[in-house]
């Protein structure tokens, strides 16, 4: 699955998620979807070395300056 690399954001606590754009928010370690009210707002893009240990750790294929290829997410829920 490719999501633009401007969607994929580190929370301070470490978390990688991805920001679907409709208040919705993703897990990419579990999968597990979010909602505004329980996310830590203070996030920032991903970097190279981050996006190289997901790579390392089989969570993603591949990455370049626009784009993450990810091995496989649940879908997301019909609103």
């Amino acid at each position: 699955m490719q999501v633009g690399r401007h969607w994929v954001f580190i929370l301070n606590n470490g978390e990688v998620i991805i920001d679907w754009g409709d208040n919705s928010f993703q897990d990419v370690y579990t999968g597990e979807f979010y909602t505004p009210k329980n996310v830590e707002f203070s996030r920032h893009l991903i970097q190279d070395v981050q996006l190289d240990y997901l790579k390392k750790v089989g969570i993603i294929t591949d990455y370049n300056h626009s784009t993450v290829f990810f091995n496989s997410l649940p879908e997301r829920p019909k609103h």
